[in-house]
């Protein structure tokens, strides 16, 4: 049985679900760059030139 109504979310609920959600993709990107500096200044990518 498939429902017929929907729940419709308020404008100021549709305001806080995309501030929550940029909120999340700024966390994450700045993530992902704190990680790709850790493995860049531990030196663990592997740089031309040298032998591990």
């Amino acid at each position: 049985m498939e429902p017929e109504e929907f729940y419709e979310p308020t404008e100021a609920e549709l305001q806080a679900r995309k501030k929550r959600n940029l909120a999340i993709a700024a966390l994450l990107a700045l993530f992902m760059v704190f990680i790709v500096f850790t493995i860049v200044s531990r030196g663990i990518v592997m740089t031309p030139g040298k032998n591990f």
